[in-house]
């Protein structure tokens, strides 16, 4: 190949790799700032408000760093399936995939919907922070819940190179989520001022809205097959590709996003 020839060829892989990694980048920093929303907008009403919701919101600064490590082991194994067009087998990742992420997930929703003061006591041990925490926890664990489904299907999709899906997904969630906050927090077009709470709410608005789009996408797309049987149907030799290959990615951006959070867990029981 003479040098022409390979700075073309080199031109035209720049330009398929900002295709592919642009959407995902936005993607992540989108989904970051869904969380960032409330924290901003609270900031606006007191600072008990901003400082709680800031401390409640590193549960889901944890999740989302599980389902960061989620999706790169999801993308190291599925990206591999697919490029053999293996569709059964990726579909089968996908069902590791909202395994473990409705596992996490759960446990985050129990936690936050039974006992949040207990939560919270954990970044904190000022009383105030933790009775506002308490409350925004309590409204915010359903987004949890539906997070734990939309965010290993997008990076399966991610995979099968429909990149730009996750992308417009997550920008229309943001939006969603600051309209909602200025409506539920400030008591917009005669609603109910309703503060921290307001915030919380909708979050869990736009993260179930998220699903759906999710969902119905699902069941109009023809790139792997769909059912419970097929999804769910986990054979022993996958499970063991996936925990040989992809675990240790998805291990160590979980230990990452623990030993970071340490940072807020000393600040938040200095001061508000």
């Amino acid at each position: 190949m003479n040098l022409f020839g390979l700075r073309n060829m080199r031109k035209g892989l720049g330009r398929q790799l900002f295709v592919l990694v642009f959407p995902i980048v936005i993607q992540n920093l989108i989904t970051t700032g869904v969380g960032l929303a409330d924290v901003v907008m609270l900031g606006r009403l007191d600072q008990a408000s901003l400082s709680a919701a800031s401390l409640a919101g590193q549960v889901m600064f944890l999740l989302n760093i599980v389902y960061f490590g989620l999706s790169s082991a999801i993308t190291i194994l599925a990206s591999q399936y697919w490029g053999k067009r293996d569709r059964l087998t990726v579909a089968k990742i996908l069902g590791i995939g909202l395994f473990i992420g409705m596992f996490f997930s759960t446990v985050a929703f129990v936690l936050a919907l039974v006992c949040p003061s207990s939560v919270m006591k954990i970044w904190t041990d000022d009383p105030d922070l933790i009775r506002e925490g308490a409350k925004y926890l309590q409204y915010v664990a359903f987004s949890y819940f539906f997070a734990g489904i939309t965010q290993p299907y997008l990076s399966l999709m991610k995979s099968c190179e429909r990149v730009k899906l996750s992308m417009v997904v997550s920008c229309l969630t943001l939006f969603i989520n600051i309209s909602l906050n200025a409506i539920l927090i400030f008591g917009l077009f005669g609603m109910p001022a309703l503060g921290i709470i307001g915030a919380a709410i909708a979050t869990s608005i736009s993260r179930f809205i998220e699903l759906a789009i999710c969902a119905v996408d699902y069941l109009k797309q023809k790139l792997v097959p769909r059912g419970f049987k097929v999804t769910f149907a986990i054979p022993r030799t996958l499970i063991r590709d996936f925990a040989m290959y992809s675990l240790p990615a998805f291990l160590n951006d979980a230990i990452w996003g623990l030993a970071f959070n340490m940072n807020s867990i000393i600040m938040g029981h200095l001061n508000s």
